[in-house]
């Protein structure tokens, strides 16, 4: 995040101008703007970023998605 907060978990909704994540140590779902986000780290244990031009969930990512419904509006 660009005011360097740092979530970890799974990805669980994605929409065109926002993501969120499950985060495990808040037990709770986190809804992220895009534009807030400075960089996206694949993995929980080590901070690798994702390589120039990939995105969010693009190949190699371990990030799952549910079925269901987002919880924001």
């Amino acid at each position: 995040m660009k005011d360097h907060q740092e979530f970890y978990g799974t990805v669980t909704c994605v929409k065109s101008d926002y993501f969120e994540v499950e985060d495990v140590d808040q037990e709770r779902v986190i809804t992220i703007k895009y534009e807030d986000v400075q960089k996206v780290y694949e993995g929980y244990g080590g901070k690798t970023p994702l390589p120039d031009g990939e995105s969010l969930l693009g190949a190699g990512s371990s990030a799952s998605l549910s079925s269901g419904a987002c919880s924001s509006p």
